[in-house]
């Protein structure tokens, strides 16, 4: 899902992917530390270090980096889509 080239390029451990992924998917820190079996805390740690590491500041700016450079992937069949 995240492990290319740019996703190494900036050395986001495999838990901050999954923080970054959750949140693609639309979860918010407390369904992702449900989601991942940790606590809020530990998931604001891994966030905080993934801001860092791509030099933004915020949930908005980590996804809409990741999905402009390629490293995070919308993944469709996780998501029930409602034809409308």
């Amino acid at each position: 899902m995240m492990n290319s080239p740019r996703s190494r390029h900036y050395r986001l451990t495999p838990q901050e992917q999954r923080v970054l992924a959750l949140l693609l998917q639309g979860h918010h820190k407390k369904t992702a530390a449900d989601a991942m079996g940790v606590s809020i805390n530990t998931v604001s740690f891994h966030l905080k270090n993934a801001y860092g590491k791509l030099g933004v500041h915020s949930k908005t700016e980590a996804v809409v980096k990741g999905l402009l450079e390629g490293f995070l992937v919308p993944d469709y069949s996780a998501q029930q889509l409602t034809a409308g």
